[in-house]
């Protein structure tokens, strides 16, 4: 028994040395920075100035571009805190690259207040802009594929009944496939800047909803009854 009891301490103490650690913390600062962030976009959304001779629906249809740009950064931000939710939930633990990455989410996801308000400034027709807010949602779906790329592939942090076949299939999105939906965006708004931000809308959406419903571990991964 001490000798099961040394190596089980030997084994806890190799691990420290390793650099792991639980989820728990960085799943809360993820959450508060993610929450700050949200509480700095709304706040993009002034209180026009009065005008006698108007209305409030006028004064607000004046502003009409603050409040696309918000609502289109709002869906940014719940779909990639949607799945780095899910991403974080096939960890039991967390080394130094994961810390990394995730915080390269953080980094890249604490702009898009300053991106939005760029876009909503130039009433959603700039194509400087755009390029801008393009850039930024491909800085954090790049962050988030190396995320979920280290998840797949470190043994030491994925969780025993962790999702490998989720994580590879982020990678794919998040490493390939988004930056070059906003590369695409980017380069459509140089010529239609306000198709550009539907096209990224769209993917928020779609993929938004794909977070909320078919981000199961145990129903991707079940195998197939004959």
């Amino acid at each position: 028994m001490n000798e099961e009891a040394a190596s089980i301490a030997e084994d806890g103490q190799d691990e420290k040395a390793r650099g792991s650690f639980g989820v728990e913390r960085i799943n809360a600062l993820t959450d508060g920075i993610f929450a700050i962030v949200l509480t700095l976009l709304v706040l993009e959304l002034k209180i026009p100035n009065p005008n006698p001779d108007a209305t409030v629906i006028d004064l607000l249809v004046l502003n009409w571009h603050d409040f696309v740009a918000w609502i289109i950064s709002f869906l940014a931000l719940m779909r990639f805190w949607l799945i780095q939710h899910a991403l974080m939930q096939q960890l039991h633990r967390c080394d130094r690259i994961t810390l990394l990455a995730n915080f390269a989410v953080l980094l890249t996801v604490s702009t898009v207040p300053f991106s939005s308000a760029l876009v909503g400034q130039f009433n959603l027709a700039s194509s400087e802009a755009n390029v801008l807010f393009a850039l930024n949602i491909a800085l954090i779906s790049l962050s988030l594929g190396l995320l979920a790329h280290h998840g797949g592939r470190a043994v030491t942090v994925l969780r025993s009944d962790g999702s490998i076949a989720l994580l590879d299939r982020h990678r794919r999105h998040h490493l390939v496939r988004l930056p070059l939906l906003a590369l695409a965006a980017a380069a459509i708004s140089l010529v239609v800047p306000p198709l550009a931000l539907v096209l990224l809308a769209v993917e928020f959406v779609t993929i938004g909803a794909i977070g909320l419903l078919a981000d199961h571990p145990e129903k991707l991964d079940a195998p197939s009854v004959n």
